[in-house]
């Protein structure tokens, strides 16, 4: 029995995990309670090979029953992956009142959460201050837990701040980095950078994914570290090797910008089997586009759906758009699901695709909704609407006042058509420099045209080389052409580099 351990372990140790179960399988039928522990362990988490939840039961029942209470506590988990939380509340409360510190937290989070037992708040907290009182850091973390979000108890940050702390002195380093997270938002406690970034980088050296992941945006933004965007990049690879979804999500998305479209695709599908709901919209639109991967409608419509069932209204308009032409009144009741649920932004695209359908009337009903809710790209669309008389009465005055309108809120495009009605009145230059400069500084193409032809009319060539120069950059030919031609015709080097990467706009990107 002894040398089926001691061969079990050694093989564990060098990762050969179908060996080890094999022997302590061998240990287990020999009698040894730890061979029934590990090995009931190895099967319930498949470990070494596929989850066996039959196999998990009868090593842990025969280890529990040999008075092992991590094996009671186990069996319970078992019990809960086969749907029978009666059992394994039974299993959890046996091995608590045996003194199981592990235990009393899961006795308090099925009292908590009603798992096999009426759900009793008041005992969720006293079972978790028993595991607090034997030093269980998870039993801190969760008490945090339900004092920060005020989850069946008064909301208290300063309570949630000082459990997470106490947790964090313990070497928990979940904790450490939410005590980091604490003191970045001042939840608790004063905002105090520094000791955010201490905690943070105490998590990540820790090994935890969510703290490297801080830290990479750490050094991204410079805050109380000098910003180095390639050792944030690193600290950002290193959390999503280890999984962490937001990490893996985001190193998908700088994959795709810089077009290396494959790594893109394999990232963000690993987030997505990770359960982050925008990732899984954005493996339905790489497959519907064909991007990174070979084009597979059915495939995207899947992710889609499982996106949607996370609560990702992204995905639910994505859906929507797919069956527009084939299941119109699908296509709105997904729309009005979205808008339901809060994507304020589905009113606006309901509006577009009635405005296709030629209904003007709904169509504008749908625009106004959004316009309620500040949408900019309903107020440019029934703007341009009233200017041309289509579906609604011509109105010159109520067109300028929407594009005003998204102008103010910020929207790019309309600070330059604003800017470029303006510098068709003489009288009005200092308006019209006002709406293209900011359009052109906020990265808008017709912005940056508009604004460098605004320059050049008034002579300032310099400004003017300047814009065409960062549209030129941003990859718009007519920028590049018109730089050169200024450059032949003054006669001056002018050094062009300029590039661009490939935007999807079919689909909604989360």
């Amino acid at each position: 029995m002894k040398n089926y351990l001691e061969a079990a372990r050694k093989a564990a140790r060098k990762g050969d995990s179908e060996k080890a179960l094999e022997l302590y399988v061998k240990a287990a039928e020999s009698g040894s309670v730890e061979g029934m522990l590990y090995a009931g362990n190895m099967y319930l988490y498949g470990d070494g090979t596929d989850a066996d939840y039959d196999a998990a039961e009868r090593w842990l029942k025969k280890a529990a029953d040999a008075g092992n209470l991590a094996a009671l506590n186990d069996l319970g988990i078992a019990y809960s992956r086969q749907d029978k939380p009666v059992n394994a509340f039974d299993c959890f409360m046996k091995s608590a009142l045996a003194g199981n510190s592990v235990a009393m937290v899961n006795v308090g989070d099925a009292y908590r959460c009603g798992k096999g037992v009426k759900v009793d708040n008041f005992k969720a907290v006293e079972w978790f201050n028993k595991a607090i009182a034997a030093g269980d850091t998870v039993g801190m973390l969760e008490l945090g837990h339900m004092y920060r979000r005020g989850d069946g108890v008064a909301k208290n940050p300063k309570k949630a701040f000082s459990l997470y702390h106490r947790a964090a002195e313990l070497g928990d380093s979940k904790a450490m980095n939410l005590v980091g997270v604490l003191y970045s938002f001042g939840e608790g406690v004063k905002v105090d950078d520094e000791k955010a970034c201490e905690w943070c980088m105490k998590a990540a050296l820790a090994g935890n994914p969510a703290g490297m992941y801080n830290i990479a945006y750490t050094y991204f933004e410079g805050v109380c570290l000098e910003k180095n965007i390639g050792v944030g990049v690193d600290w950002l690879i290193k959390s999503a090797v280890l999984g962490y979804p937001d990490a893996m999500y985001d190193l998908a998305d700088m994959h795709r910008n810089r077009e290396e479209f494959e790594k893109a695709f394999e990232w963000m599908l690993k987030a997505a089997n990770a359960g982050h709901a925008k990732a899984m919209n954005e493996v339905g639109v790489m497959y519907y586009d064909g991007i990174g991967v070979a084009a597979d409608v059915d495939e995207a419509i899947a992710w889609f759906e499982e996106a949607a069932e996370c609560g990702n209204t992204d995905a639910l308009t994505n859906l929507a758009n797919h069956y527009v032409d084939g299941d119109f009144e699908h296509a709105v009741e997904l729309f009005e699901e979205a808008v339901d649920k809060g994507d304020f932004n589905a009113l606006n695209e309901l509006g577009n695709i009635y405005l296709h359908r030629e209904d003007y009337e709904t169509a504008v009903n749908y625009y106004n909704a959004a316009i309620s809710h500040g949408n900019t790209a309903a107020m440019i669309t029934l703007s341009v609407m009233y200017a041309e008389g289509e579906g609604v009465e011509e109105d010159l005055e109520m067109a300028f006042d929407l594009l005003e309108r998204a102008a103010y809120a910020g929207d790019a495009e309309a600070m330059a058509d604003l800017g470029d009605i303006y510098a068709q009145d003489p009288e009005e230059t200092r308006l019209a420099r006002y709406w293209l400069k900011k359009s052109a500084e906020a990265g808008n193409d017709n912005g940056m045209m508009w604004f460098a032809k605004f320059l050049e009319k008034r002579g300032d060539i310099r400004g003017a080389k300047y814009w065409y120069y960062q549209a030129a950059a941003a990859g718009i030919e007519d920028g590049l052409e018109r730089l050169q031609e200024i450059q032949w015709e003054s006669n001056a080097p002018w050094q062009i580099v300029y590039g661009g990467c490939v935007e999807t706009k079919r689909f909604r990107h989360g």
